[in-house]
């Protein structure tokens, strides 16, 4: 991840609830398909998160265990992303893993003592904060001192049980840790991919607002250019996989979630987050075609680009409805029922422990600020 050091003061940033979210997943070979299913449904969880009044500032972390490429030293478990709010960060992680089968040394006492103890959690009382715990193995270690950290740092867990075989024994001892973790026992059927006849919403106009889309951001950051090719290469792994995963990904970075986090490298973001003086922008760190221009040009060009922004995100918007809309109409057509794959599982779950701690579901609202 790079860092910039940025030439201004923020803006006093009005304060919002912190909602923290930590993913604690098995990826041994008996939940083979788990980080993949996450990766095909996390744009869709941050444009769900989006939907949620009142607005909070969220961050996300992935802890897994399981491979032996994981190291027998650290307990085959490691920290894949400490929680972030940088979400092309997040996605680069996950995109760059590989899903092929490992036989699996799982170690879930590791992994768990790792998310509650070792996560960059939050010191402030009032942060909701939630770890899913994902898996199937075996829970015969003593989970004691672990959930006494959790619940003293206030971290509720949910616990996730990915049932792609039953064994009674296994799934008891799940039952039981969910009871000491002081929550339900939540099923899920397995991962999956995508299946062949899942409909999609074929579009070319969604391509289109992308990549102007794209061309609204402006780096000035030294070394600021890999952070636009992480942006681009993202996408192109959206399309890769597939026209909804694609479409996902690019309404996502439409949402609250995505739009004015990137100050630290994009000179948009950068308005909305500082009151800007552009005769303080260097023009050496600026891309080529912009480097002769004058400040007062400058911004000329940039509160362009915002405005430019702002009428594309309404348009992601609209298009999001739309496809929202045709999604929903086409799976009862087709008959599909994918409601027990894990990442839709997780996503439920997600939304359903935001509605009990007092926040409530409504319709994006475009807006960047």
């Amino acid at each position: 991840m790079l860092l910039f050091l940025l030439p201004f003061r923020l803006f006093s940033q009005e304060e919002k609830p912190a909602i923290e979210v930590v993913f604690c997943l098995d990826l041994s070979g008996t939940t083979n398909g788990l980080l993949e299913s996450v990766r095909e449904n996390i744009w869709q969880m941050i444009t769900d998160l989006d939907h949620f009044e009142p607005q909070a500032n969220i961050r996300v972390g992935l802890v897994v265990h399981g491979r032996p490429s994981f190291g027998k030293e650290n307990g085959y478990s490691k920290i894949l992303i400490n929680l972030t709010q940088d979400l092309d960060f997040l996605g680069t992680q996950l995109f760059s893993r590989s899903f092929f089968l490992e036989k699996g040394n799982p170690n879930p006492k590791r992994a768990l003592e790792l998310s509650v103890n070792q996560i960059n959690w939050s010191d402030d009382d009032r942060a909701l904060k939630l770890l899913f715990v994902v898996g199937n193995r075996e829970l015969s270690f003593d989970a004691t001192e672990a959930l006494a950290v959790a619940k003293e740092k206030k971290i509720e867990i949910k616990t996730i049980y990915f049932k792609k075989y039953s064994k009674a024994k296994e799934l008891q001892q799940w039952l039981q840790f969910a009871d000491a973790a002081g929550g339900e026992l939540i099923m899920s059927d397995g991962a999956y991919r995508t299946p062949s006849n899942y409909p999609e919403l074929k579009s070319k106009e969604i391509n289109g607002l992308n990549n102007k889309l794209n061309a609204t951001y402006i780096y000035y950051a030294p070394g600021a250019e890999a952070r636009v090719k992480m942006q681009l290469d993202l996408d192109e792994d959206a399309s890769q996989e597939g026209e909804n995963l694609f479409q996902t990904r690019v309404i996502a970075k439409s949402t609250k979630l995505y739009q004015g986090k990137n100050y630290f490298w994009d000179l948009v973001d950068l308005t909305y987050a500082n009151e800007l003086d552009f005769k303080k922008i260097f023009s050496d760190n600026l891309p080529e075609e912009y480097k002769s221009l004058n400040p007062v040009q400058l911004k000329e060009v940039v509160m362009k680009k915002r405005a430019d922004r702002e009428a594309l995100i309404a348009e992601i918007n609209l298009f999001a409805a739309k496809r929202e809309q045709y999604l929903s109409e086409k799976k009862k057509e087709l008959n599909i029922n994918d409601e027990g794959n894990v990442g839709l599982v997780l996503t439920r779950a997600l939304k359903k422990t935001l509605s009990s701690n007092g926040f409530r579901e409504v319709g994006s609202s475009g807006s960047i600020k």
